[in-house]
Order: structure tokens, then C-alpha cells, then sequence
């Protein structure tokens, strides 16, 4: 009688053993509806955050007052940039230092938001400084200006770098998209 109920005792002992184990077993479900629940919840939250920076623009960038500025260049590598600076009728509004990366993406076809920011509609002048070394790793600095009328609509303007082939300098270009 002994062996047999040493051999139940044994029996017993290991399924309580084992039974925590197979619990376990069957808990991936709640774990993963949490994780679906989880992913579910950080998607609405980046939404809700598209959604308040959008709403945050029209709030303090109204359309009627917008002007957003971007730097842009071509594919060539007659320029190195290394930064821009914007001013804003004798005002400077951006300073901005690029990065390699931000450069080779800018040559991929980028373009980088340097301002963004509300102006009275009238006469203004923008005048934007390009600092960055030529082919020859020379330093090399240019400016550019230009004077427009702000509407009441929001004005996207592009600084852009493009390259003079037969001279082998950059050129910088201003250009208001409508």
C-alpha cells in the first residue's frame, strides 16, 4: 500500500506542479488583445496629436498671416551648405546649421521648413544668407533678397540652390508658389 500511495502522492505533487504551467500556457490570448488594445491606443494618440498640431498651426499661424519659408537645392555637388540664415524685413526670423544628413537629403530632392511664422499682409522684403564651402572647399557666402506683397493668404516661399554648370558656382533662387 505503500507504493501506491507513495506513487499517488508523487502523481499529485507533480500536477500541482504542472498545473501553474498549463495556465500559463493558455494566458498568451489576454496578452495579446492587451497588446492589440495597446497598439490600438498609441495609434489614436498619434492621431489626436496630428490633430492638435494642425489645430495649433491654424491657431497661432492663421492662414490670412502664414508665411512659411523652405530650403531646397539640386542633385549637383558644386555647394556644400552648411547653414541659412532668414531674415525678415532687417529682422532675422531663422538661423539653421545643417547637418551631412540634412544636406545629402536636401540633394535627394528634400526640402526643410526653416520658418514658419504670421506676417500683416503689405510690402516686406526677405533677404536669406547661404553659408557653406564650393568645390574647391573654399568658404563661400551668398545672399539673396527679395521683396513681395503678402496677401491675405497663406505665401509658401522656396530658397533654393541650384548650380551654374558652365561656371561652376551656385546659384540661389527665391520663388513664391501661389
Amino acid at each position: 500500500m505503500t507504493g501506491i500511495s507513495s506513487k499517488l502522492i508523487k502523481a499529485a505533487l507533480l500536477l500541482t506542479l504542472l498545473l501553474p504551467l498549463s495556465g500559463s500556457a493558455q494566458e498568451p490570448a489576454p496578452d495579446a488583445t492587451l497588446d492589440a488594445e495597446i497598439r490600438a491606443l498609441r495609434q489614436e494618440i498619434i492621431d489626436m496629436n496630428s490633430e492638435l498640431q494642425a489645430a495649433e498651426q491654424d491657431f497661432l499661424f492663421p492662414a490670412s498671416t502664414r508665411l512659411t519659408v523652405f530650403v531646397s537645392m539640386d542633385t549637383a555637388k558644386l555647394f556644400d551648405l552648411r547653414s541659412v540664415e532668414v531674415r525678415l524685413d532687417d529682422r532675422i526670423v531663422a538661423h539653421h546649421i545643417y547637418s551631412e544628413r540634412e544636406v545629402y537629403a536636401l540633394q535627394r530632392g528634400g526640402m526643410h521648413q526653416i520658418y514658419i511664422g504670421s506676417i500683416a499682409p503689405g510690402q516686406h522684403e526677405l533677404v536669406a544668407y547661404f553659408l557653406g564651402t564650393d568645390h574647391k572647399k573654399r568658404d563661400y557666402r551668398r545672399g539673396v533678397s527679395h521683396n513681395f506683397v503678402k496677401s491675405e493668404k497663406p505665401q509658401f516661399t522656396e530658397l533654393k540652390i541650384t548650380n551654374i554648370r558652365s561656371r561652376r558656382l551656385p546659384e540661389f533662387d527665391v520663388r513664391i508658389w501661389e
